[in-house]
């Protein structure tokens, strides 16, 4: 606010350049219309500090509204290039308060972007952690439908219906955890009737090979 205040007037010419810079940075005309009335009256009675203070905290004092133009301001400052305009023996100074304020506009735009990469990271990480809960609450979904679709086997007294329906529970089974079977597994009976080797294609189907009791092994579903 200081530097602003001390910086502008020596950019400005004149008291109406003043206005005219504070104008062309978008400022309402109710905010500066009072200092044009006492330029025109008496022009002894403010000078251009005065008019630069007062705008600025009538643009502070309406807060998020008069954000853009307190935004334009530092922006003509900070641009400002041409110091042929200035009073010659205000040009030195001048110089030297704009490098001040673009020092200090570099600095808050730094933290502004240490501060939305932090955010951005925070945001991230949100996603991140809901979509990981997301896909486990899918998979317990999953893992519950196939296994009411498991124990509705247990009512099925056609074997070849269940075996076909058997089939197509593994292979959910196994896409659910992500599993690839790549060799064949068997399960040996406990009453002598043989042995049944299950092996997983690759085409995700299942072969069932299965030898009774006194009989040579032979291929089948």
């Amino acid at each position: 606010m200081n530097l602003l205040v001390d910086t502008i007037p020596l950019l400005c010419r004149s008291k109406e350049d003043t206005l005219l810079f504070f104008k062309g940075a978008g400022v309402p005309e109710a905010i500066l219309s009072d200092h044009g009335q006492v330029i025109r009256e008496d022009r002894t009675q403010t000078n251009k500090y005065q008019i630069v203070r007062t705008v600025l905290t009538r643009l502070n004092e309406r807060g998020e509204p008069a954000i853009r133009e307190r935004r334009e301001i530092i922006k003509r400052v900070v641009e400002f290039q041409d110091f042929s305009a200035c009073w010659e023996t205000d040009r030195l100074k001048a110089q030297g308060l704009v490098t001040q304020i673009q020092k200090l506009v570099d600095v808050k735009d730094s933290f502004t972007r240490m501060k939305d990469e932090r955010e951005k990271e925070r945001r991230d990480n949100i996603a991140r952690r809901e979509a990981e809960i997301a896909t486990i609450a899918r998979k317990k979904e999953s893992l519950d439908e196939h296994k009411q679709q498991l124990f509705a086997l247990f009512g099925d007294l056609d074997p070849r219906i269940r075996g076909r329906r058997l089939e197509d529970v593994m292979n959910k089974l196994f896409a659910t955890f992500e599993i690839s079977v790549r060799r064949a597994f068997t399960v040996s009976g406990t009453e002598g009737e043989g042995v049944r080797a299950i092996e997983r294609r690759a085409d995700g189907s299942i072969i069932a090979l299965s030898r009774e009791k006194n009989r040579p092994p032979c291929g089948g579903r």
